[in-house]
């Protein structure tokens, strides 16, 4: 993981004090060996913390593009997914739309990737498919409070069948 401390888990363990002694002592060698990644960490956000493991070279966008490698690493759906929203901030929609059906691809039984794309091609005006992808996911996962209220969400933003979104909220 990512931590704007140099300190192992064990040290974080030990000065957070939340395991029991007895306990922390059985696992320190493995938690020692576990030191965090420089973060990527913007004091501008977060006023009242500071560290000294923190990326400062390069751009916001920068770091969180450094970032995607690693996170892909351990899960190549959410790297996807976190390439397509960066893409789509520097408007580069097609690449967006690309890592959201990768994403897909990567972890296909995770609804929560079909409401990503539900919603940008709703944003891109591609209502037809949007619902296309709403519809699979609530095939999926059928009165999922999580789908009934993307479904919602889509409709509302995008200003179209309010009356069925104010239903289903």
């Amino acid at each position: 993981g990512w931590d704007i401390y140099e300190d192992t888990a064990y040290e974080a363990a030990v000065n957070a004090k939340v395991l029991e002694p007895t306990l922390l002592a059985q696992l320190k060698e493995p938690l020692s060996a576990i030191k965090p990644m420089k973060a990527v960490f913007d004091p501008e956000y977060i006023r009242r913390i500071n560290g000294p493991n923190v990326k400062t070279k390069g751009s916001k966008m920068d770091k969180a593009q450094a970032l995607i490698p690693k996170i892909a690493a351990v899960d190549a759906s959410e790297g996807h997914s976190a390439e397509a929203r960066l893409a789509e901030k520097r408007k580069e929609f097609g690449s967006a739309e690309e890592h959201l059906r990768e994403a897909i691809d990567a972890s296909p039984q995770r609804i929560g990737r079909l409401l990503d794309l539900a919603k940008f091609l709703a944003k891109q005006g591609r209502f037809t498919e949007a619902d296309q992808n709403i519809e699979r996911a609530e095939k999926m996962a059928p009165n999922s409070p999580r789908v009934i209220y993307a479904k919602a969400e889509v409709y509302v933003q995008n200003k179209r069948n309010l009356e069925v979104a104010q239903n289903l909220l």
